[in-house]
């Protein structure tokens, strides 16, 4: 199924931020993390079918050598559910 939905953040100040996947998205984020911004107040929503259109919190983000890994979660009736990118 095609979808014309757009993933996004809104930042501390209320802006939002459109992107074209959720990889261009994690991009934005690790620039803004980078720049001191509080990126763990931010609000996400993600593009993936696996995350089914919810609202998303950073669980944590994960620096190594040469990339990074941000964590997503979201809470639910059935618990917690979580996606990496």
């Amino acid at each position: 199924m095609f979808s014309m939905f757009m993933p996004y953040f809104i930042d501390t100040a209320g802006k939002k931020h459109i992107f074209r996947n959720d990889f261009a998205l994690k991009d934005s984020l690790v620039r803004a993390w980078r720049r001191g911004e509080n990126v763990l107040d931010f609000r996400y929503r993600l593009k993936s079918d696996y995350a089914n259109g919810h609202d998303y919190q950073i669980d944590f983000i994960k620096q190594t050598r040469d990339s990074f890994a941000i964590s997503f979660f979201f809470k639910s009736a059935l618990g917690k559910e979580d996606y990496c990118i």
